[in-house]
């Protein structure tokens, strides 16, 4: 709780934010650990690791397009040493290759980091927005995002055979934290959202989730679900547009929450 409550003041106060992202994931840890973050493409897992780690902070920071490549992170000190493995959203060989790299090879993973959108998933590729749009008739936004949801579902279902894989053979990971980003964009959906996607939740992404954790044995998988957002920015589909529903100081404490969950998770 101390812990917690030294974050929160300083995410309150925009110019002291720094201070917490200057440390980052390494400073909460405090020992070697190694995170691999998953989601589809879209989601915001290079955005969501740049503020973790501090590099949004910076005057020249400028957001990533989309990453085909598998992305990974050192960061050293004299008490620690984080790894953060990113693996790429596009179903292509990196992807593959890096999930193998995770799951199924020699490497330990302590903590899967599984970052969904709640359907918010950003398309950048105008071809696949025109297919979508033209071809297949996904006009509006509620259209778009419950065909996002079911592709979180494929996702999540691979995903968790890589998990199931590792675990054979490492005994790890031994945790998920499903991370739902861009919650600016349904900040007022908030309570439905944890219904989808919380432990408590009666849904096919739950379950999927729970079935992973008893089949390695509940004793060693736990998994949570936590809100986040990282750049307050309006979601365009098709002329349509969603804006952002909260300021950047409930951003702020929503990211201090994350990194004490993901502190939570390491232990």
């Amino acid at each position: 709780m101390e812990l917690l409550g030294w974050l929160w003041r300083l995410f309150r106060y925009r110019k002291d934010l720094a201070l917490v992202y200057e440390g980052g994931l390494n400073l909460v840890l405090g020992r070697k650990t190694t995170i691999a973050v998953t989601g589809m493409q879209g989601a915001g897992k290079t955005v969501l690791l740049d503020h973790l780690t501090g590099r949004a902070l910076r005057p020249d920071y400028q957001p990533p397009g989309q990453s085909t490549r598998s992305e990974s992170y050192r960061i050293k000190d004299k008490r620690s040493r984080l790894i953060v493995d990113v693996v790429p959203g596009q179903k292509a060989n990196p992807r593959l290759l890096m999930l193998d790299e995770l799951f199924a090879g020699s490497k330990k993973v302590d903590l899967v980091l599984h970052i969904v959108a709640n359907g918010f998933a950003t398309i950048r590729n105008e071809d696949a927005r025109r297919i979508l749009i033209e071809d297949q008739g996904i006009t509006t936004i509620d259209q778009l995002r419950a065909y996002q949801k079911a592709r979180e579902l494929e996702d999540l279902a691979e995903t968790c055979q890589f998990i199931r894989q590792a675990h054979r053979k490492n005994r790890a990971p031994t945790s998920m934290l499903v991370t739902m980003d861009k919650v600016d964009l349904y900040h007022d959906q908030l309570p439905a959202a944890r219904r989808y996607y919380g432990t408590q939740a009666d849904s096919p992404f739950a379950e999927q989730l729970r079935e992973t954790a008893r089949s390695i044995g509940t004793d060693f998988f736990a998994w949570d679900a936590i809100p986040v957002c990282t750049r307050l920015e309006q979601y365009e589909w098709n002329g349509a547009v969603t804006k952002p529903q909260i300021r950047n100081g409930k951003r702020d404490k929503h990211l201090a929450e994350l990194l004490s969950k993901i502190k939570e998770f390491c232990k």
